[in-house]
């Protein structure tokens, strides 16, 4: 997280305007855009989105209760993981319009 905070640094020097899309990590949600300089350009999309995944992944298995069901069945956690959160990626990317998805 230092590089990207130090590229942060660099672009809100620049511009001199905080990007504050980008500090708070949610840049990639569309809230903005890079023209309006209150993110970074779309060539750091993939740090903030690995910061969120990683929140996602500590506050689903951060229960005691989750952390057992965990500790219990590796490979079924695993495989409802792999079974039911490409599709919904998936239907989001369809739902934003950008039309990667054919």
């Amino acid at each position: 997280m230092i590089p990207y905070f130090i590229v942060l640094t660099g672009y809100a020097v620049a511009w001199q305007q905080v990007p504050w899309a980008s500090v708070a990590l949610i840049g990639n949600f569309a809230i903005t855009t890079p023209e309006t300089q209150l993110m970074l350009p779309y060539l750091y999309w993939f740090v903030e989105a690995y910061v969120q995944m990683c929140l996602l992944l500590v506050l689903l298995f951060y229960p005691g209760r989750m952390r057992r069901w965990l500790s219990r069945s590796l490979f079924g956690t695993g495989f409802a993981l792999l079974v039911t959160l490409p599709p919904t990626f998936i239907q989001r990317e369809r739902d934003s319009g950008f039309g990667f998805c054919l």
